[in-house]
Formats: structure tokens, C-alpha cells, sequence
């Protein structure tokens, strides 16, 4: 199985080429294999789709697979080949000898879990796609009249300008449209971020557990990792508060995995620190726009002036999950940096795309849109916190609700959530475990699952809840 290497300096996608290239050299990957699809890849292994895209390339180059128009990427016969094995960077061969999660085997698997309540993806049903369509078709007939293509790296001005103006009003954001820059992908985004830091001391104190993507994109442009203990409400303030980091990561609105919100008291004890420490935030507005029973919080650059807030966010989960384009919000200070590095290269989201987003902010659609999909979402968390709650008794503990597409579950009985996954499995449900997500692996306990509500619609999501705590509770309900 594949893992990231974080304390290596070797590039991310020359780590997956050199896991790769072993199992095709070893037999483990025959001749005709199909590989995973670049996306399907990404997201098995929680790294950016360009880095699979570079090493899958690197493959090709070197006559391990090919690429079929149409049908993607299958292994090459190379048997007759003679292989420069000493100058190929394959490295651990003899480690790297399991079976790779292809495809096939995978979607066997799955199709055991009637009930699936993953924690990614869009909700299943409330992508506008006839709206997007027709906003596509619009950009097309109208694109050379409304976007002149210029090479800019930091997206299409129109586009930025309706951000900005939209920001300002969702999240109490000041900023200029110079000052956004759109990027293809989040870990792309991160990785741009730090790369502004190359002269510095590269220190980073990021949330643990976390995103093994995000803590990627970090080392490889040479950050060091401080992990930051999470708390039931975000990041443990007063540990990050005691760290000497260069530049600090947090997901204030609704932190992934664990789930917490961070209060307004605490996002000005960060911004105190960071005046003091001499040091930067990046910001990422996590699930800021799907909250449920409770008042919005504002975003940390919001209420700062924003002189030391990276503010980032995607609309990938928002819109559908091929939609590559999130956003960053860059100091005052850094645009002069960014565009000294940057500005020679052409920028990577779909020049299309941004015009799609930008009639759908301009006319309004996009607010509207959002409304519809927070109301959806809120009907799917109510029920399952109205069902773990009337049947755990003081056997579990409910976190990260009322935000969000998921929620946490820990056991307080002595159970093992490995063991309750297993339960589940074995009568058709699919919940996860978040063990995946801890840099400081010490500090993991078995105790706690991941259950969301995205891709499954809400008759399924009732039968399945009923299932769940009949299983792990011994307990029936009635719900609607």
C-alpha cells in the first residue's frame, strides 16, 4: 500500500512512481492491468491530481504503461524489455510488494455497503447541473466577448472581481481582486503558499489530526511539521500559541476530521499571537457555508485587517468534485511576491469554468444554489443526530455537528472503533475511521468514527441509521 513518505525530500509524485514502477518490475502488476484513474488514485491516497498525473506520465516515458485514449492507463509487457534497473528511481523495492486498491477489487467491496455514509463528494441530487449547463452553453456562444484570455496567473479579473465582492458579503472579507489568486486544487494552492516562504525558516504548526495532502504540499517545499493537538472545539489554541512556527494551518469554521468550531475569542487569541510571533496563518474556511441551527462565524481574516491571514477555500465540494478551481486570498503584502514568482506561468483552471462560476455569482444564482444545498444537508444531519441521540445513551459521544457533511462518533463504552467498523460492514453499512488522518500517530486512539451523508440520499440514510443503531446499540427508532 502506498504511503507518503513524509520526512523524505523526494518529490510526492516520484514517491508514488517509485511504489508503481516496483510492482510493475516485481509482476505484482501484470501486463494489461488497468491503473486507477488519475482522480480515483487521488483520492484513494489523498494527494492532488497532478501529482499522480506526473508520476503516471513519468510511466509512460519510461515504457512501464501507456495511456489509451479513452480507456486510461494499463500496464505495459515488460518482459522482453531490458530494464536499467540501477538507473531507475525505484527505491524500497523489496518493501513496496502489496497489492495496490485497484479498481476492480475495489468496487467489489463497495457494492457490499448498500449504505454508505462517505464524507466526500457532493449530495447525492442537489447539483443544479441543467443551471450549469445552460451557464456553459452561455460562455461558450459569449466567451471571446466577456474573458480576453490574458496570461494571468491568478485567474480571469472578472471572475476575481465577483469573488471579491462576494466574500465581502459571505464572510466579511476586504480585499482587492488583486489579491485573489484561483488555483486548480487545494494541495496546488498550499504548495503556492509556501513556496513564498522559501528564504525563511520553514516552520509550520498544523492541526493534528489533518489532511495528509495539506502536511504534503508543506514538506515538499520544505516545511518542518509542528502537529497541534485538536480539540472538541478546533485547534488547541494555547498549545499553537507556545510553538515558534513560521506559518500556522487551521480550518476555524469546521475542522476535518474532529469536527470543532473555533469561537471568535479564540480566533483573536490567534491573531494576537501572530502579531507577537511575528508570524502568518493560512486560513482554510472549511465547510463555512454549510452550518445548521447555529449563527455563522466570521472568518479569521475577516476580522483582522488581514495582513498575516492566507484566507483559502474551494468550491469543489460545493459545486461538483471536478470542479478544480479554489481560491486564495492573499496579504497585501504577498501580491508583489506572488506575481514576481508566478506571474510568468499561465494559470491552471479551466478558462471555461471561470466563466461559468463568474455569470453564476454575477446573477446571483450561486447564493441561491447554496441555500438550497445548506437546507438539504441540514435535513440529512438532523436525522442522523436525532437517531444517534435518542439510542447511544452514554455509550458515544456526537462531535462536529451542526456543520458540515459529517460527524463524529466516540465511543465511551470501552469499544474499539475498528471493531464497531467491522459491525457495521458485516450488516451492509460503511462508516470510516480517521486514524489515516494523525500525523503523531502516538496520540491516535481507537475510539472514533467518521459518518457523513454526502452520496447517500435520504431513504437510504434512514434505513441505514436504523441499521446502525440496531447494531451498535441494540436499539430501534422511528423515523420519518
Amino acid at each position: 500500500m502506498f504511503y507518503v513518505d513524509e520526512s523524505s525530500k523526494k518529490p510526492l509524485y516520484l514517491q508514488l512512481y517509485d511504489y508503481l514502477s516496483a510492482l510493475i518490475v516485481d509482476g505484482t502488476l501484470v501486463a494489461g492491468y488497468r491503473l486507477p484513474s488519475t482522480r480515483k488514485m487521488a483520492e484513494d491516497f489523498f494527494i492532488s491530481r497532478n501529482t499522480v498525473e506526473n508520476a503516471y506520465s513519468q510511466l509512460c516515458a519510461d515504457g512501464l504503461i501507456e495511456s489509451r485514449i479513452g480507456s486510461g492507463f494499463f500496464v505495459l509487457d515488460i518482459s522482453n524489455h531490458q530494464l536499467d534497473l540501477d538507473g531507475m528511481p525505484i527505491s524500497r523495492l523489496q518493501e513496496l510488494k502489496e497489492k495496490p486498491m485497484g479498481n476492480e477489487k475495489k468496487a467489489v467491496v463497495e457494492d457490499q455497503y448498500p449504505y454508505d455514509f462517505f464524507y466526500k463528494g457532493l449530495l447525492t441530487g442537489t447539483f443544479p447541473l441543467d443551471l450549469f449547463l445552460a451557464n456553459m452553453k452561455d460562455a461558450l456562444a459569449t466567451k471571446n466577448k466577456q474573458f480576453k484570455f490574458f496570461e494571468c496567473h491568478g485567474g480571469e479579473m472578472p471572475l476575481r472581481q465577483e469573488l471579491a465582492q462576494f466574500l465581502k458579503i459571505q464572510r466579511g472579507i476586504h480585499c482587492s481582486p488583486e489579491q485573489i489568486i484561483l488555483c486548480p486544487c487545494l494541495p496546488y494552492a498550499f504548495a503556492e503558499i509556501a513556496h513564498l516562504f522559501e528564504n525563511d525558516e520553514k516552520i509550520l504548526a498544523m492541526e493534528d489530526p489533518g489532511r495528509a495532502s495539506i502536511r504534503a504540499a508543506f514538506i515538499n517545499e520544505g516545511f518542518e511539521i509542528k502537529p497541534v493537538p485538536v480539540t472538541r472545539d478546533g485547534i488547541d489554541v494555547d498549545v499553537l500559541c507556545k510553538t515558534d512556527a513560521t506559518l500556522s494551518f487551521v480550518m476555524p469554521s469546521h475542522q476535518f476530521p474532529l469536527g470543532g468550531s473555533l469561537s471568535v475569542n479564540k480566533r483573536l487569541q490567534i491573531l494576537d499571537w501572530l502579531e507577537k510571533n511575528d508570524s502568518y496563518l493560512v486560513e482554510h474556511d472549511f465547510d463555512c457555508y454549510l452550518r445548521y441551527h447555529e449563527r455563522p462565524v466570521p472568518s479569521i481574516q475577516g476580522i483582522s485587517d488581514g495582513s498575516r491571514v492566507f484566507h483559502v477555500n474551494t468550491l469543489e465540494k460545493l459545486l461538483y468534485p471536478s470542479t478544480h478551481m479554489c481560491y486564495v486570498v492573499l496579504p497585501p503584502a504577498f501580491v508583489d511576491k506572488f506575481s514576481d514568482k508566478f506571474s510568468p506561468l499561465h494559470n491552471n483552471v479551466s478558462d471555461l469554468e471561470q466563466q461559468v462560476v463568474f455569470q453564476l455569482l454575477r446573477d446571483g444564482q450561486f447564493k441561491v444554489y447554496l441555500r438550497r444545498l445548506a437546507n438539504e444537508s441540514m435535513k440529512k444531519h438532523d436525522i442522523l443526530i436525532e437517531a444517534l441521540s435518542s439510542t447511544m445513551g452514554k455509550n458515544a459521544v456526537i462531535g462536529g455537528h451542526n456543520a458540515g457533511t459529517h460527524i463524529t462518533l466516540r465511543f465511551c463504552d470501552g469499544s474499539k472503533a475498528s471493531e464497531r467498523i467491522r459491525q457495521a460492514e458485516r450488516v451492509g453499512v460503511k462508516v470510516y475511521p480517521i486514524e489515516k488522518y494523525y500525523y503523531d500517530k502516538p496520540a491516535f486512539k481507537d475510539d472514533t468514527v467518521l459518518i457523513g451523508w454526502n452520496i447517500i440520499n435520504k431513504e437510504d440514510l434512514i434505513e441505514g441509521v436504523r441499521i446502525l443503531c440496531k447494531t451498535w446499540f441494540n436499539k430501534g427508532i422511528q423515523l420519518r
